[in-house]
């Protein structure tokens, strides 16, 4: 559809424009500019799940590299809902144990707790 298009092309501006961030200041960018990847990836590349799951790997090791922990903790939790969608449960619960470690190191109670609710309907 045309709003469909349109939104790929908004999508891939976006990642466009992080590219040129992240080769001005790859520390602050890089990690963000791979979690729109495998955000992407996962939205465009559905039955691609190796690579997409390879994206969000790299997003979390690059966040991780950085220092971000928070943005580590993020790289998790959205790969977690990715291997949920892929009903692959084991792998979710792996990343989203992670997310869980990531956020309590940044003393986000919020995103523990969500976290958490996340992990309990994964183990019903």
């Amino acid at each position: 559809t045309k709003a469909s298009s349109l939104k790929t092309k908004e999508v891939d501006q976006i990642i466009a424009s992080m590219r040129v961030a992240a080769s001005h200041a790859e520390t602050n960018f890089r990690n963000k500019l791979e979690l729109l990847e495998a955000e992407h990836y996962g939205l465009t590349a559905y039955r691609e799940s190796a690579v997409t799951l390879r994206a969000y790997d790299t997003a979390i090791a690059s966040a991780r590299k950085a220092g971000f922990v928070h943005e580590q903790g993020l790289a998790c939790e959205k790969a977690g809902f990715y291997a949920k969608r892929l009903k692959d449960n084991d792998r979710s619960l792996t990343y989203f144990n992670q997310a869980l470690e990531c956020y309590k190191k940044w003393g986000s109670s919020v995103k523990v707790g969500f976290i958490e609710k996340e992990l309990g309907k994964l183990n019903v």
